[in-house]
C-alpha cells in the first residue's frame, strides 16, 4: 500500500505510519518481553500488532485520499484463515509424525503437509485465482 501511497504523492505518509509502527513496536516489547510467561513470545506479539496497525492506517489514508473503501476482509480474511489452518495442520502432522519417524522428517512432512493445507484452503475460499496466478508468474 505504500507504493499506491506514493504514487498518489503521499511521500510523507508512508513514512510518518511506519515511524507510529516503530514507536508501537517498541512499546510492545518494553512492555511484554520483561514478563516471564510471556518472553521473547512478546517480541512476535508486538511485531504482529505493529503490522496489523500499519497495514490499517495505510488502508485507511488510501480509502481517504481515493475516495472508495478498500475491503480488508475480503482481501486479508482467506489468507488469515488458511494460515491458522496451515499452522494447526502442520502441529498435528508434526506431531503424529514424532510417532513414527525422526523429529527432522517429521518436520519436512508437517511443512509439506501445512503447505498443502494453506493452498487448497486459498483456493477453495477465492483467495487464489487464475488472474493471481498469471501475474504472479508474469
Amino acid at each position: 500500500m505504500f507504493a499506491m501511497l506514493q504514487s498518489i504523492g503521499k511521500m510523507n505518509a508512508p513514512v510518518k505510519i511506519m515511524l507510529l509502527g516503530v514507536v508501537i513496536k517498541l512499546i510492545g516489547n518494553i512492555i511484554l518481553v520483561p514478563i516471564p510467561a510471556v518472553n521473547i513470545n512478546g517480541a512476535a506479539i508486538s511485531t504482529t500488532l505493529c503490522y496489523l496497525i500499519i497495514c490499517i492506517l495505510s488502508s485507511r489514508v488510501l480509502e481517504k485520499e481515493l475516495g472508495t473503501p478498500i475491503r480488508l476482509r475480503k482481501i486479508f480474511l482467506p489468507q488469515i484463515f488458511s494460515g491458522i489452518l496451515c499452522a494447526v495442520g502442520a502441529f498435528f502432522a508434526y506431531r503424529m509424525g514424532e510417532f513414527i519417524v525422526s523429529g527432522r522428517l517429521s518436520t519436512v512432512i508437517s511443512i509439506i503437509f501445512g503447505v498443502i493445507i494453506y493452498i487448497l484452503s486459498i483456493v477453495l475460499m477465492g483467495g487464489l485465482n487464475k488472474n493471481t496466478v498469471k501475474s504472479l508468474l508474469q
